[in-house]
């Protein structure tokens, strides 16, 4: 999932502002029905809030990533955080109907359909595919379901709305490795059983095999394919005595695997997170990946030493 830093955190807020101002008269024939004492429906709210200038500004501030998966599609819907007309709790295997004491069904977050800090960039798989997020919004403690009155209590994170307790993650409010990271095998966990990780995984379907096995493990899985293929070239040249500088060539043979990590753990790179957790993580990844199983301990403690010396070299 994307990180956010405090610069594009204030950025955002910056940038979202006059949106906002200039998206309220859509806003307020929202607010006219709710005070006729109409429910709106998804038919009610004009897609303003896909505009050029607010895709613009999702897409400077989420590097044109999924939110959630950080994969780069050539398009992304502009979704929700917090349901627009329709909401359904989840709980980490099926959805149900939200309502309220009087048994009335939640009339959505209408109130927040062009508040630009609850709108984020997904791929069509995280947001509309089997399993994806669509109108899912799980939380932990007592559900808003009429707008406050207080404007200042409409952004994403501020206290009456973080009082939800939400159990979907937000990039602007959370800090995605607290609670969710990438295994060996590509699979995303949830951190420390963080219940948030958890249902953010479920909510939007991260372990789905186009994403977990096709995406991630393959990164991962290709990469220590590239060491061994050095490895094993490595040795070769020792047998045929083709190295003139060993001790130079000793700890450089994996060099271009090692800076492809530092490379794309970033936030701009599509699939940063799993680099970032490889390049943190990656003894534990090393010893624990199906490709590297057949390494013998020489040969893993030979690649260890070869990453530290590239970490205390690159830093």
């Amino acid at each position: 999932m994307i990180n956010m830093d405090a610069k594009s955190r204030e950025e955002f807020i910056e940038r979202a502002e006059p949106i906002n101002r200039e998206l309220r008269p859509k806003l307020n024939a929202i607010l006219a029905l709710i005070d006729r004492g109409q429910r709106p429906e998804s038919k009610d709210f004009k897609k303003y809030y896909r505009s050029e200038e607010v895709k613009e500004l999702l897409e400077d501030i989420y590097r044109k990533k999924c939110v959630f998966c950080e994969k780069k599609p050539e398009s992304l819907d502009v979704d929700h955080y917090r349901p627009k007309a329709k909401v359904r709790g989840f709980d980490g295997k099926k959805t149900s109907p939200v309502k309220d004491e009087n048994d009335e069904c939640h009339p959505g977050y209408y109130w927040l359909a062009y508040e630009i800090t609850n709108l984020l960039l997904l791929c069509r798989e995280c947001n509309r595919g089997k399993g994806g997020k669509y109108n899912k919004f799980p939380v932990q403690g007592i559900r808003i379901f009429k707008h406050p009155e207080d404007e200042s209590q409409w952004r994403v994170d501020c206290e009456r709305l973080l009082n939800e307790k939400p159990l979907l993650l937000h990039p602007f409010v959370d800090l995605p490795e607290d609670h969710i990271t990438i295994d060996s095998s590509g699979e995303a966990i949830p951190v420390n059983g963080s219940d948030k990780g958890d249902m953010t995984i479920g909510t939007c379907n991260l372990n789905r095999d186009g994403l977990w096995l096709d995406r991630r493990k393959k990164i991962i899985d290709d990469l220590f394919r590239e060491m061994k293929v050095q490895l094993l070239k490595f040795d070769e040249d020792l047998k045929n005595n083709e190295i003139i500088n060993l001790k130079k060539s000793l700890f450089s043979i994996f060099e271009q695997q090692f800076s492809k990590l530092k490379k794309n753990k970033v936030r701009d790179c599509q699939f940063s997170r799993v680099y970032r957790c490889m390049y943190e993580y990656f003894d534990e990844f090393l010893g624990k990946n199906s490709v590297t199983m057949d390494l013998t301990p020489t040969d893993k403690s030979f690649i260890k030493k070869s990453f530290s010396r590239f970490k205390d070299n690159a830093s």
